[in-house]
């Protein structure tokens, strides 16, 4: 097969182009590209009125109504900054690392502002990318560079035999998450060719069907890491044979034969996985008599693991859980291994407060005891109905911890809701008898706003949930009508208690958020919670670049403000259809991120009166202390241009699909926007958008097979993992 590119060993280093590198220290420069806008490669941002703050006891301050038009705000004539792109012409690279190493891009690796573009750790993180901030309206065009690689696939150096499936051949570029499969030819050469992205890649063989005969080997096999992928150009990968051999052996316990199911069911049984997760083999126990097994695997080192009847039974011959009973068994030839389980038994008594459970006259169990070993698994002994609370459990020998657990109409007991671990680092290596007794109490109160009664709920939803989280979680749910009162039983001991709403969000008795109503409170018997909440009222106008918004031409809500803070969770605000555009929402006390969307008003034709998109920060760290006033003026900003293919015109689709999409994301995670690529002509763009910074891919997910654009996603600007 003609080479069509070069590999580094055959090119000289001197003839390969430089990484393009922005100096953030020289001014912008206006490119014909790009529209004669400027492109700043700094990043700057300006922090607008992070410092707001309602003040209680004090006058509500004015808020500038132009906040993003602040003088402090940093504006490029054109208004499009953006760190730049290149595209290496270079040639196919192989880092040279371990192919059998695996690839997993770890996106947290990297500080921020900086990406690691070829998965190699000793580089570190080498390329800086700052996002995209649009401020202003102007022209971005993109300029899509793709590679095509073909070559062949053999088995050990030699001819790759036919098979159907025969497999296929995965690329996975650095900073993604989609790779581009291609399946092999049934017959003939097992040839291949791909269209990708430029960049670096991790490359795998697999095949799931057709595993016996002379075929290509079932499983996964990384062929290369950090390979480098830069032109046009051919490259071959060898598949290695996998040997099969034959293992065999008993699975007994404490050295005697495995006892019977006296259920009639399965006892079990046994698997063989290897490292990467995947099980190579697996075989069920029969019901009565000796407990053999035979498996053909591949050479490797296998995790083996034994798993019980799926019933938890007290009479069960093995735990009823799976357990890995040997790690990194090396098995490199046919032979035998026996696996010997040691099992022993746990029972004992469950009294609470020093007294017999109570008795549960109908409806669910009273709890279950779960007894876990190290790997914290373990099989779970129902408490039962009435009578004595006992429980009984076949269990591995060796550290132990207990719980109980409660989740069926817990509220009347005996045993508080959620799971309580009540003992840990219990040695049992012989049958062994454990009573357990717990302490428990009550705990109620009354739910007030603002030092005044809860409002009521006249469609019958809930008011709310007050959670105490100690030894157990537990919820109680706030009624809709009457005193907003609540009464829960808890374990004895320290608890966060925390309140949450569902419903009403906007205007209702207290907002849909997380309020961390006090920590460490100490409940050591029947005690009076009483909570009162401190709640806000936060009303404004939105405008657009100083104007009014107009109404909906479809009648839809023009969008939403969503107030966001990493304690109390988010709440959301519409805009409506019509008349100002208009917000009130009923918040907690706090510091907030405030964020704009609008996914109603997006008609098929045109647009709607406020940008068509995903949410993008508007306000960051605003604190909102009191109930007041908080206008916002958008900058709207029209962002216009073309993706081009190298150069050139994108084609249309030869199967008629969508050609892929340009996506933007708020810089700060909040949210995505799509601007589809069309089917045909040119791939031209215009729409509108809430000025902020973005970070911005290409992604192609139905124009697949032979399509214009490979399937498969790419950063352009920032440091997001698409």
């Amino acid at each position: 097969m003609a080479v069509l590119g070069c590999f580094v060993a055959a090119c000289a280093t001197s003839d390969e182009p430089s990484e393009f590198v922005v100096d953030e220290a020289s001014p912008p420069v206006a490119t014909e590209r790009d529209g004669g806008h400027l492109l700043d490669a700094g990043g700057r941002v300006a922090a607008v009125d992070a410092g707001v703050r309602f003040d209680a006891g004090a006058p509500v301050r004015p808020f500038d109504a132009g906040f993003s038009r602040d003088a402090g705000a940093v504006r490029d004539a054109g208004g499009l900054r953006d760190a730049g792109t290149a595209h290496d012409a270079g040639v196919f690279r192989d880092a040279g690392v371990s192919a059998d190493a695996g690839m997993t891009l770890d996106a947290g690796r990297c500080p921020a502002g900086f990406r690691d573009d070829d998965d190699i750790p000793a580089n570190g993180c080498e390329t800086p990318c700052a996002p995209f901030i649009l401020s202003a309206s102007g022209v971005r065009n993109f300029d899509l560079q793709t590679i095509q690689v073909a070559g062949r696939v053999t088995l050990d150096g030699q001819t790759a035999p036919a098979g159907s499936p025969r497999g296929a051949l995965s690329f996975l570029r650095v900073g993604t998450t989609l790779p581009v499969t291609v399946e092999l030819p049934t017959s003939g050469e097992a040839v291949f060719s791909t269209k990708l992205f430029p960049g670096f890649y991790s490359v795998t063989f697999s095949k799931f069907q057709s595993c016996a005969g002379t075929t290509l080997p079932c499983g996964t096999q990384f062929l290369k890491r950090s390979l480098q992928l830069t032109a046009d150009g051919a490259i071959d990968f060898d598949v290695r044979s996998v040997v099969r051999v034959t293992v065999s052996g008993e699975v007994t316990v404490n050295g005697s034969m495995m006892g019977v199911s006296t259920r009639g069911g399965t006892r079990g049984s046994v698997s063989f996985r290897a490292h990467d997760g995947q099980t190579a083999a697996t075989v069920a126990f029969p019901t009565q008599g000796r407990s053999l097994y035979s498996v053909d695997v591949p050479m490797g080192d296998y995790d083996v693991v034994v798993t019980g009847p799926r019933a938890c039974e007290s009479d069960s011959p093995i735990p009823c859980h799976a357990s890995t009973r040997m790690t990194a068994v090396p098995i490199r030839s046919t032979g035998a291994l026996n696996i010997d389980l040691p099992v022993t038994t746990v029972s004992g008594t469950v009294t609470v407060n020093a007294q017999p459970m109570a008795t549960r006259a109908s409806g669910a169990t009273r709890g279950v005891v779960a007894i876990m070993g190290s790997e914290g698994l373990g099989p779970n002994a129902d408490l039962g109905l009435a009578g004595a609370a006992t429980y009984r459990a076949v269990i591995y020998k060796g550290v132990h911890s207990i719980a109980l657990s409660s989740w069926e109409a817990c509220a009347v007991g005996p045993l508080p809701c959620g799971t309580n671990t009540v003992r840990t680092g219990i040695q049992v290596q012989s049958v062994s008898s454990l009573d357990i007794d717990v302490s428990t109490t009550s705990v109620s109160g009354t739910v007030t706003v603002n030092g005044a009664a809860r409002a009521e709920n006249a469609d019958g939803r809930s008011r709310g949930m007050v959670t105490l989280r100690g030894p157990s979680s537990v919820t109680a749910t706030l009624g809709s009508t009457g005193a907003a009162t609540f009464t829960a039983l808890v374990y004895k001991g320290q608890h966060d208690v925390s309140f949450y709403n569902f419903y009403h969000c906007e205007t209702g008795p207290t907002p849909c958020q997380f309020y961390d109503v006090a920590r460490g409170v100490s409940i050591v018997g029947p005690a009076s919670l009483p909570i009162d909440l401190p709640v806000i009222d936060v009303a404004g106008t939105v405008t657009a670049n100083g104007f009014a918004v107009g109404a909906s031409d479809a009648g839809s809500n023009r969008g939403e403000l969503h107030f966001s803070s990493p304690t109390l969770g988010q709440s959301a605000a519409t805009l409506g259809a019509t008349n100002a555009a208009t917000y009130r929402i009923r918040l907690f006390p706090g510091t907030y991120d405030i964020t704009f969307s609008n996914d109603d008003d997006c008609p098929a034709l045109g647009d709607g009166v406020l940008p068509c998109q995903g949410r993008v920060e508007i306000r960051r760290d605003v604190d909102l202390r009191a109930s007041g006033n908080l206008d916002f003026d958008l900058d709207v900003v029209m962002l216009s241009g073309v993706v081009t293919l190298r150069g050139f015109p994108m084609p249309a689709s030869l199967h008629a699909k969508n050609r892929g999409s340009l996506i933007l994301w708020d810089a700060a995670g909040n949210g995505m926007s799509t601007i589809p690529l069309g089917v045909d002509g040119g791939a031209t763009f215009q729409r509108r958008f809430v000025a902020g910074r973005y970070e911005v891919g290409v992604e192609n997910r139905r124009d697949c097979v032979s399509g214009v654009l490979p399937c498969q996603s790419l950063p352009l600007i920032g440091c997001r993992v698409w």
